[in-house]
């Protein structure tokens, strides 16, 4: 009989606590909802960096989708995209790199940036040879180009 009570006491503890982190969910959602005064919003990171962090990792996204495009011509034995994969491979890294950087503000942000400027210049080059037939090679070159700008902006 004991255990029984046990069990009906811890079913009737984890529904409390389930009840109470639903209710204080929904209150802090409703607080957030209606601009509550005594609702502290802090932003976290830095706008400072923001257009360059998202630079970075929108070349990041398209790189990732060229890099698997032109893996999948070399299955195919066509060896045309060779130099734009070996470009785009070099790149990834880097651009990641840069928003991790640029999300902390790095003291090393600054000459990271050169770098990065190159490097999505060698890209911009290697894909635009085929952006006319390959749609993901000019959406890497663009999102490239984007990155490399956001980069000499800051360095500015």
């Amino acid at each position: 009989m004991k255990k029984l009570e046990k069990k009906i006491n811890r079913k009737k503890f984890l529904a409390g606590a389930a009840g109470i982190a639903a209710t204080a969910l929904a209150s802090k959602l409703w607080a957030v909802e209606t601009n509550d005064p005594h609702e502290h919003h802090h932003q976290h990171g830095s706008s400072k960096n923001a257009a360059l962090i998202a630079a970075a990792n929108d070349c990041t996204g398209k790189a990732e989708i060229c890099l698997d495009h032109c893996i999948s011509t070399l299955k195919e034995k066509d060896l045309s995209l060779v130099d734009c994969m070996t470009s785009v491979r070099d790149m990834i890294p880097l651009c990641q790199g840069l928003s991790s950087l640029a999300a902390s503000e790095s003291k090393y942000l600054a000459n990271y940036m050169k770098i990065c400027i190159t490097a999505c210049d060698d890209c911009i080059k290697a894909c635009k040879k085929h952006a006319d037939k390959h749609q993901v090679c000019a959406d890497c070159a663009e999102a490239c180009k984007k990155c490399a700008d956001e980069c000499r902006k800051l360095a500015a």
